[in-house]
Protein backbone atom coordinates (compact mmCIF):
# COMPACT_ATOMS: atom_id res chain seq x y z
CA UNK A 1 0.00 0.00 0.00
CA UNK A 2 1.43 3.49 -1.23
CA UNK A 3 -0.38 6.38 -0.21
CA UNK A 4 0.41 10.06 -0.72
CA UNK A 5 0.23 12.95 2.05
CA UNK A 6 -3.62 13.82 1.74
CA UNK A 7 -4.03 10.41 1.55
CA UNK A 8 -2.14 9.11 4.29
CA UNK A 9 -3.64 11.90 6.60
CA UNK A 10 -7.18 10.72 5.73
CA UNK A 11 -6.06 6.86 6.56
CA UNK A 12 -4.49 7.64 9.75
CA UNK A 13 -6.69 10.98 11.07
CA UNK A 14 -3.33 12.86 11.67
CA UNK A 15 -3.31 16.32 9.60
CA UNK A 16 -1.04 16.84 7.01
CA UNK A 17 1.29 19.36 9.16
CA UNK A 18 1.56 16.65 11.50
CA UNK A 19 2.50 13.96 8.97
CA UNK A 20 5.59 16.36 7.61
CA UNK A 21 6.29 17.16 11.59
CA UNK A 22 6.28 13.74 12.19
CA UNK A 23 8.63 13.25 9.66
CA UNK A 24 10.94 15.70 11.15
CA UNK A 25 11.67 13.99 14.25
CA UNK A 26 12.08 10.55 12.56
CA UNK A 27 8.51 8.98 13.15
CA UNK A 28 8.33 8.00 10.22
CA UNK A 29 10.56 8.59 6.55
CA UNK A 30 8.18 8.24 3.30
CA UNK A 31 9.95 7.74 -0.43
CA UNK A 32 10.07 10.92 -2.20
CA UNK A 33 9.42 10.44 -6.17
CA UNK A 34 11.91 12.06 -8.02
CA UNK A 35 9.58 13.22 -10.60
CA UNK A 36 6.63 14.27 -8.78
CA UNK A 37 8.35 15.41 -5.93
CA UNK A 38 5.60 14.07 -3.86
CA UNK A 39 6.34 12.00 -0.38
CA UNK A 40 5.29 8.01 -0.75
CA UNK A 41 3.96 6.33 2.73
CA UNK A 42 4.59 2.46 2.40
CA UNK A 43 2.57 0.52 4.79
CA UNK A 44 5.32 0.70 7.63
CA UNK A 45 5.13 4.54 7.28
CA UNK A 46 1.85 4.00 8.17
CA UNK A 47 2.11 1.47 10.63
CA UNK A 48 4.36 3.54 12.69
CA UNK A 49 2.19 6.61 12.01
CA UNK A 50 -0.66 4.99 13.54
CA UNK A 51 1.35 3.24 16.21
CA UNK A 52 2.03 6.99 17.06
CA UNK A 53 -1.55 8.33 17.40
CA UNK A 54 -2.58 5.39 19.67
CA UNK A 55 0.46 6.17 22.11
CA UNK A 56 -0.13 9.67 21.69
CA UNK A 57 -4.03 9.33 22.66
CA UNK A 58 -3.16 8.39 26.15
CA UNK A 59 -1.09 11.51 26.27
CA UNK A 60 2.15 10.47 25.89
CA UNK A 61 5.16 12.79 25.25
CA UNK A 62 6.19 13.01 21.77
CA UNK A 63 9.66 11.89 22.49
CA UNK A 64 8.59 8.84 24.28
CA UNK A 65 5.80 8.09 21.06
CA UNK A 66 8.98 8.38 18.97
CA UNK A 67 11.50 6.31 21.06
CA UNK A 68 8.56 3.84 20.80
CA UNK A 69 7.62 3.40 17.40
CA UNK A 70 11.37 3.32 16.32
CA UNK A 71 13.97 2.21 19.25
CA UNK A 72 12.96 0.94 22.14
CA UNK A 73 13.19 -2.83 23.78
CA UNK A 74 10.41 -4.26 25.07
CA UNK A 75 11.45 -3.40 28.50
CA UNK A 76 11.97 0.09 27.50
CA UNK A 77 8.47 0.33 26.36
CA UNK A 78 6.46 -1.09 29.17
CA UNK A 79 8.68 1.45 31.35
CA UNK A 80 7.39 4.20 29.32
CA UNK A 81 3.84 2.83 29.58
CA UNK A 82 4.13 2.15 33.24
CA UNK A 83 5.47 5.98 33.70
CA UNK A 84 2.51 7.25 31.59
CA UNK A 85 0.03 5.08 33.72
CA UNK A 86 1.47 6.75 36.91
CA UNK A 87 1.10 10.32 35.29
CA UNK A 88 -2.71 9.19 34.24
CA UNK A 89 -3.20 8.12 37.58
CA UNK A 90 -2.32 11.97 39.33
CA UNK A 91 -4.40 13.54 36.73
CA UNK A 92 -7.40 11.59 37.75
CA UNK A 93 -6.76 12.05 41.30
CA UNK A 94 -6.23 15.74 40.43
CA UNK A 95 -9.53 16.04 38.88
CA UNK A 96 -11.58 14.27 41.39
CA UNK A 97 -9.91 16.96 43.83
CA UNK A 98 -11.55 19.86 41.64
CA UNK A 99 -14.87 18.08 41.19
CA UNK A 100 -15.15 17.47 44.98
CA UNK A 101 -14.52 21.00 45.20
CA UNK A 102 -16.43 22.34 42.63
CA UNK A 103 -19.48 19.91 44.50
CA UNK A 104 -18.81 21.80 47.56
CA UNK A 105 -18.56 25.15 46.15
CA UNK A 106 -22.41 24.69 45.03
CA UNK A 107 -23.86 23.21 48.24
CA UNK A 108 -22.52 26.70 50.00
CA UNK A 109 -24.43 28.34 47.59
CA UNK A 110 -27.44 26.23 47.94
CA UNK A 111 -27.21 26.70 51.53
CA UNK A 112 -27.50 30.17 51.68
CA UNK A 113 -31.19 30.31 51.25
CA UNK A 114 -31.32 28.17 54.37
CA UNK A 115 -28.63 29.71 56.45
CA UNK A 116 -28.76 33.32 55.51
CA UNK A 117 -29.54 35.17 58.70
CA UNK A 118 -30.06 31.71 60.70
CA UNK A 119 -27.07 30.49 63.95
CA UNK A 120 -26.70 27.26 63.83
CA UNK A 121 -24.44 24.91 66.67
CA UNK A 122 -21.68 23.70 64.37
CA UNK A 123 -17.63 22.37 64.74
CA UNK A 124 -15.99 24.53 62.57
CA UNK A 125 -13.65 22.84 60.68
CA UNK A 126 -9.96 22.82 61.38
CA UNK A 127 -7.83 25.17 58.72
CA UNK A 128 -4.57 26.60 57.92
CA UNK A 129 -5.09 30.61 57.05
CA UNK A 130 -2.61 32.63 55.33
CA UNK A 131 -3.56 36.77 55.56
CA UNK A 132 -2.70 38.91 52.66
CA UNK A 133 -0.12 41.76 53.81
CA UNK A 134 1.21 44.34 51.70
CA UNK A 135 4.32 42.69 51.70
CA UNK A 136 6.23 42.99 48.05
CA UNK A 137 9.17 41.29 49.37
CA UNK A 138 10.01 38.19 46.99
CA UNK A 139 9.68 35.76 50.05
CA UNK A 140 5.99 36.76 50.77
CA UNK A 141 4.86 37.27 47.44
CA UNK A 142 6.77 33.52 46.11
CA UNK A 143 4.21 32.01 49.24
CA UNK A 144 1.62 33.83 47.89
CA UNK A 145 1.78 32.38 44.82
CA UNK A 146 2.24 28.98 46.19
CA UNK A 147 -0.98 29.49 48.10
CA UNK A 148 -2.57 30.29 44.67
CA UNK A 149 -0.99 27.57 42.57
CA UNK A 150 -3.19 25.32 45.18
CA UNK A 151 -6.64 27.10 43.57
CA UNK A 152 -9.60 25.80 43.68
CA UNK A 153 -8.43 23.62 47.13
CA UNK A 154 -8.36 27.52 48.76
CA UNK A 155 -10.94 29.04 50.22
CA UNK A 156 -10.85 32.92 49.87
CA UNK A 157 -10.94 33.82 53.40
CA UNK A 158 -11.41 36.39 56.47
CA UNK A 159 -10.35 36.39 60.30
CA UNK A 160 -10.18 39.32 63.16
CA UNK A 161 -8.91 38.15 66.50
CA UNK A 162 -10.69 39.58 69.90
CA UNK A 163 -8.94 42.65 69.57
CA UNK A 164 -9.83 43.30 66.01
CA UNK A 165 -13.26 42.75 66.79
CA UNK A 166 -13.01 45.45 69.10
CA UNK A 167 -11.79 48.20 67.39
CA UNK A 168 -13.85 47.47 64.02
CA UNK A 169 -15.03 50.83 62.26
CA UNK A 170 -16.54 51.21 59.06
CA UNK A 171 -13.12 52.69 57.90
CA UNK A 172 -11.46 48.77 59.20
CA UNK A 173 -10.03 46.71 56.25
CA UNK A 174 -11.66 43.37 55.94
CA UNK A 175 -8.99 40.78 56.98
CA UNK A 176 -8.80 38.93 53.97
CA UNK A 177 -6.48 35.71 52.99
CA UNK A 178 -6.55 32.07 52.15
CA UNK A 179 -7.04 29.06 53.89
CA UNK A 180 -6.62 25.67 53.26
CA UNK A 181 -8.20 22.48 55.65
CA UNK A 182 -5.94 20.49 57.23
CA UNK A 183 -6.65 18.01 55.10
CA UNK A 184 -5.79 19.59 52.12
CA UNK A 185 -2.81 21.84 53.57
CA UNK A 186 -1.26 17.76 54.37
CA UNK A 187 -1.91 16.75 50.81
CA UNK A 188 -0.20 19.59 49.26
CA UNK A 189 2.68 20.41 51.67
CA UNK A 190 1.53 23.64 53.39
CA UNK A 191 2.68 24.25 56.98
CA UNK A 192 1.40 26.24 59.66
CA UNK A 193 4.16 28.43 60.13
CA UNK A 194 4.34 32.17 60.59
CA UNK A 195 3.41 34.11 59.05
CA UNK A 196 0.34 31.41 58.26
CA UNK A 197 -2.31 30.42 61.51
CA UNK A 198 -3.11 27.19 62.40
CA UNK A 199 -7.02 27.55 63.50
CA UNK A 200 -8.32 23.78 65.14
CA UNK A 201 -11.77 23.12 64.91
CA UNK A 202 -13.97 24.20 67.60
CA UNK A 203 -17.29 23.95 68.81
CA UNK A 204 -19.05 27.07 67.38
CA UNK A 205 -22.24 29.50 65.77
CA UNK A 206 -22.29 29.22 62.26
CA UNK A 207 -24.05 31.50 59.99
CA UNK A 208 -24.09 33.54 56.42
CA UNK A 209 -24.62 37.11 56.02
CA UNK A 210 -24.63 39.49 53.04
CA UNK A 211 -22.41 42.09 51.78
CA UNK A 212 -23.22 44.22 48.44
CA UNK A 213 -19.98 46.43 47.32
CA UNK A 214 -16.61 47.76 48.36
CA UNK A 215 -16.69 49.56 51.47
CA UNK A 216 -19.79 47.34 53.17
CA UNK A 217 -18.16 43.70 54.76
CA UNK A 218 -17.68 45.56 57.80
CA UNK A 219 -21.26 47.26 58.63
CA UNK A 220 -22.56 44.29 57.31
CA UNK A 221 -20.57 41.77 59.81
CA UNK A 222 -21.62 44.12 62.14
CA UNK A 223 -25.24 44.23 61.48
CA UNK A 224 -25.72 40.94 61.00
CA UNK A 225 -23.60 39.02 62.82
CA UNK A 226 -22.15 41.02 66.15
CA UNK A 227 -25.59 42.58 66.64
CA UNK A 228 -27.37 39.64 66.65
CA UNK A 229 -25.09 38.07 68.73
CA UNK A 230 -24.76 40.76 71.42
CA UNK A 231 -29.14 40.59 71.70
CA UNK A 232 -29.00 37.03 72.27
CA UNK A 233 -26.23 37.36 74.76
CA UNK A 234 -23.55 35.56 73.05
CA UNK A 235 -19.96 35.93 73.57
CA UNK A 236 -17.19 35.10 71.09
CA UNK A 237 -14.21 33.32 72.86
CA UNK A 238 -11.26 33.09 69.66
CA UNK A 239 -10.86 34.49 66.77
CA UNK A 240 -13.21 34.20 64.03
CA UNK A 241 -13.10 33.27 60.59
CA UNK A 242 -14.93 32.70 57.54
CA UNK A 243 -15.10 31.92 54.02
CA UNK A 244 -16.36 34.12 50.89
CA UNK A 245 -18.87 31.67 49.24
CA UNK A 246 -19.77 33.85 46.05
CA UNK A 247 -19.76 36.85 44.44
CA UNK A 248 -22.27 37.93 41.81
CA UNK A 249 -23.93 40.41 39.85
CA UNK A 250 -27.72 41.76 39.61
CA UNK A 251 -27.60 44.53 37.07
CA UNK A 252 -25.19 46.87 38.29
CA UNK A 253 -25.23 46.17 41.90
CA UNK A 254 -23.01 43.49 43.56
CA UNK A 255 -23.81 41.21 45.90
CA UNK A 256 -21.27 38.79 47.65
CA UNK A 257 -22.24 36.29 50.94
CA UNK A 258 -20.11 35.15 53.18
CA UNK A 259 -20.08 32.12 55.80
CA UNK A 260 -18.66 32.53 59.56
CA UNK A 261 -17.88 30.01 62.26
CA UNK A 262 -17.94 32.13 65.84
CA UNK A 263 -16.75 30.19 68.64
CA UNK A 264 -17.93 29.81 71.76
CA UNK A 265 -16.68 28.79 75.38
CA UNK A 266 -18.12 25.20 76.00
Amino acid sequence: MKMKVSEAARYTGLENDTLRYYESVGIVSPYRDPESGYRIYNDWDLHFLTDSKWYRSFGMPLPDVVSIVRSDTLEELTARCEKQSTALLHKIDDCQGKLMALHTHLERIQRIKYNLGMFTHSMSPAIIYQRNQLDPSPEFMSKLRHWKNLFPHVNHTFAMNQDELRNLSPESEPYFGFSLTTQNALKYHVEPKSPAQFFPSRQSLYTIFEARGPGTFINSFRNQVLDPLKEQGQSIYGPVWGNLIVRYHEGSELFRFFEVWLPLDI
